[in-house]
């Protein structure tokens, strides 16, 4: 502690061995923010754990509790054994039913024990991703634990509402798995994922990074998992419905949340009876009229570019060797942003999927360096990410901010026109250019690291050159 540029003892409360405010600094909340690395407390996390919480279920009771997704979740299982799975839900991959069946069947049938079990699942998942940041995090668990709490208490009541909470668990816990280098478990539970959401399947070549052998047993987990799930599905509602999720988004129109819909949405404002905000029949709210048509196609092309541009970060990175851990979730991150800024579909809970994945990148930052590397190396290194990834998490929480201002705060305007309309739309607007940065952010440091540029020119340069980059 000598050298240390923190003093313990001084956070207000006594609450354990607390090392968090930076002696001199003058940088205020930044400076906190990153001396909460720091923190060795596990009294201090756990009560800013229960607190945050507290205030989550505070702001559910403003909303009179409303039941949210789980009303629709009960309603439609309920209806299960009239329409058979194969109608149920079609838009989530079938084994996603199966966990809400059995919830069905805990409930006795009833609609508030169904929703009750639900948000109690949820909590216990939040707490329980809680607890593995700070086992597996050592020196900047603290950090991780406080961008975690901090992030969810923004999201507010979505986050024990929806389903979508469970996939940025199993994206941030399969990062925790690689960095104990329990490879196969990290492809089960991305496996795991990707039969319940999908898209987390391209989330699979994040996790290669190690040797030939980690690599097998990576991919042994994921395609195992994903593999058993999928025939069980097959058997279980038949082919139709084991695709029906596909089927189901590329069916759906312009979401009235998601960054192609911007430019419509703000000239709505100054021409509201040219445009019509409707629930579709995808269960969204959706915008038509001017534009509309014209942003579809471009969601289209731009989702082609960015699943291309994903491709080749990938293939650069792996090709670089010597992979560090923590790069592993600034790719994930970058597949999340591109999912999400190149979709027409935005919903708020989306949010949510980066949340693990960024919270475990702060958990592995002590242990991102590579065994060869040299002290010097080591050090910057972990600076460099550490900056990094700072500057991402704090435009991250701020985007989740004005995601949670827009819903559930001033959804009625903006989806019915009425007072407070040019202002939630701004809001919203900013939220998306905002979300953008963040991609940009990310992107940059994915190809610094992974070296893109220079495997770019080295190809060109050298047509008839060694296949990889040294």
């Amino acid at each position: 502690m000598a050298n240390s540029p923190f003093r313990p003892g001084t956070a207000i409360g006594r609450l354990g061995r607390l090392e968090w405010v930076p002696r001199g600094d003058p940088h205020g909340v930044r400076a906190i923010f990153g001396a909460l690395g720091h923190t060795t407390s596990t009294r201090f996390v756990w009560v800013s754990w229960v607190v945050s919480r507290a205030l989550i279920f505070v702001f559910w009771g403003s909303l009179n509790f409303s039941l949210g997704d789980t009303r629709y979740y009960f309603i439609k299982m309920s209806l299960l054994a009239q329409t058979g799975p194969g109608q149920t839900m079609i838009e989530y991959p079938t084994p996603v039913l199966w966990f809400f069946d059995v919830l069905y069947g805990l409930s006795f049938h009833h609609q508030y024990v169904f929703s009750g079990l639900f948000v109690a699942t949820m909590v216990i998942l939040d707490a329980g991703f809680t607890w593995m940041l700070w086992r597996v995090g050592a020196r900047r668990r603290g950090e991780a634990v406080f961008f975690w709490t901090v992030f969810l208490l923004l999201v507010g009541p979505t986050a024990y509402l929806r389903f979508d909470l469970v996939t940025a668990v199993l994206g941030g816990l399969a990062l925790l798995a690689l960095e104990r280098r329990d490879d196969l478990r990290a492809g089960l539970l991305t496996g795991v994922g990707a039969a319940i959401k999908l898209w987390p399947a391209l989330l699979w070549p994040a996790l290669l990074g190690g040797d030939r052998r980690s690599r097998i047993r990576t991919s042994v987990g994921f395609f195992g998992a994903g593999g058993i799930l999928a025939v069980l599905a097959l058997w279980y509602a038949g082919w139709t419905r084991l695709l029906s999720p596909l089927q189901y988004q590329s069916a759906r129109g312009l979401q009235i949340e998601s960054l192609w819909a911007v430019p419509p949405m703000l000239w709505r404002i100054f021409h509201l009876s040219s445009y019509a905000v409707n629930v579709s029949i995808w269960n969204a709210w959706e915008i038509s009229g001017p534009m509309t048509e014209t942003m579809l196609v471009a969601a289209k092309l731009a989702q082609a570019i960015g699943l291309v541009f994903v491709a080749v970060c990938y293939i650069a990175w792996l090709r670089r060797g010597r992979q560090r851990f923590v790069e592993a979730s600034a790719l994930m991150q970058l597949v999340i942003l591109v999912m999400i800024l190149t979709n027409k579909t935005f919903s708020p809970q989306y949010m949510m999927w980066l949340g693990g994945p960024a919270a475990a990148g702060i958990a592995m930052l002590p242990h991102s360096g590579l065994a060869d590397d040299t002290d010097q190396e080591r050090v910057r290194s972990d600076h460099e990410a550490v900056d990094r990834l700072r500057t991402i998490t704090r435009v991250f929480l701020v985007c989740t901010l004005l995601t949670t201002i827009v819903y559930p705060v001033g959804y009625s305007p903006i989806v019915h026109g009425t007072i407070g309309l040019s202002v939630v739309t701004i809001v919203l607007a900013t939220r998306n250019l905002m979300l953008s940065y963040l991609l940009y952010l990310v992107a940059l440091w994915v190809v610094h690291f992974s070296r893109l540029t220079q495997l770019l020119r080295f190809r060109g340069s050298h047509p008839h050159s060694p296949r990889t980059v040294p």
